[in-house]
């Protein structure tokens, strides 16, 4: 697809001289454009190109003759998708993945969730792999990144990226103060169950305090994303308190139900609460 070859500031300086010739707010340029709000931002913070049928439609907005400009080539990742009808446990699981330790980007549509490169390499390579690609039959790459100790699953999909983003409102880019659970979710205890799972399995931690009892904590960046969280847990009937960057569950017997019934797909939370257990 040809993308117009702007030099960032360059491009800056244009999404601005639409905004200002328009009179239209960034919301509306985006739905004229059929895009989010997040993917537009990223055209006018330079950070991705414009596609050449953007650009006239973007000229045409602001009732401005459009230049010849160079152009490049990038290649959009369009592998198909499995369709998939409603949301399973499987997608809601997924999407708490993508909230805790997920990045959505723009740049040739990718998908990622990265983890640590030993802590949680079994459950990268094993069942986040799997999961994406038993839900939309899609290719997943591994990246082992020593400089900094991760391991990241990415997959490159317009569709996918589209699907997710429109229908469930998944952040673009940064997180932080735009993560909610999808109300889809929200509003079913089985499919919330299986959001906080994934979620735990990739922001969360188990762990001994005083060497007697556990601690199940999840931790978030994102104060109302947190509040979110502690209310599906209510909702769910458990007593979770909020501290800082962390929700805690400090009752024994909150956490063993925890474990029984939305249980981790992570090996490391399984191998430290049953290595607790089976002290006891």
């Amino acid at each position: 697809m040809e993308h117009i070859n702007f030099h960032p500031k360059e491009q800056i300086t244009f999404m601005r001289l639409v905004k200002n010739k328009s009179n239209l707010n960034w919301e509306s340029i985006a739905r004229s454009l059929n895009l989010t709000r997040g993917m537009l931002f990223f055209y006018l913070r330079g950070k991705s190109k414009i596609p050449k049928e953007n650009y006239e439609k973007l000229c045409q907005i602001a009732g401005i003759k459009p230049e010849q400009k160079s152009y490049v080539i990038i290649k959009n990742k369009t592998q198909p998708i499995k369709k998939t009808v409603g949301i399973n446990k499987d997608l809601a699981e997924l999407l708490g993945i993508l909230a805790g330790d997920g990045h959505v980007s723009p740049i040739n549509y990718q998908l990622s969730v990265t983890c640590h490169i030993i802590q949680d390499k079994e459950y990268i390579e094993t069942y986040v792999t799997k999961i994406f690609n038993n839900l939309f039959g899609v290719n997943v790459k591994i990246r082992e990144q020593l400089h900094n100790n991760t391991i990241k699953c990415v997959v490159n999909s317009k569709r996918l990226f589209e699907f997710l983003t429109r229908t469930f409102k998944i952040p673009i880019g940064k997180k932080k103060g735009k993560l909610h659970i999808p109300e889809q979710i929200f509003n079913q205890n089985k499919l919330l169950s299986h959001y906080l799972r994934g979620l735990f399995d990739t922001d969360g931690s188990v762990y001994v305090r005083r060497e007697k009892s556990l601690v199940l904590s999840i931790a978030s960046r994102d104060p109302p994303f947190l509040d979110e969280v502690k209310k599906a847990f209510i909702k769910l009937g458990y007593n979770p308190s909020v501290s800082g960057k962390n929700l805690y569950l400090y009752r024994q017997e909150q956490i063993r139900r925890f474990f029984n019934k939305t249980g981790s797909s992570n090996p490391k939370h399984k191998t430290r609460y049953d290595s607790f257990i089976n002290k006891q």
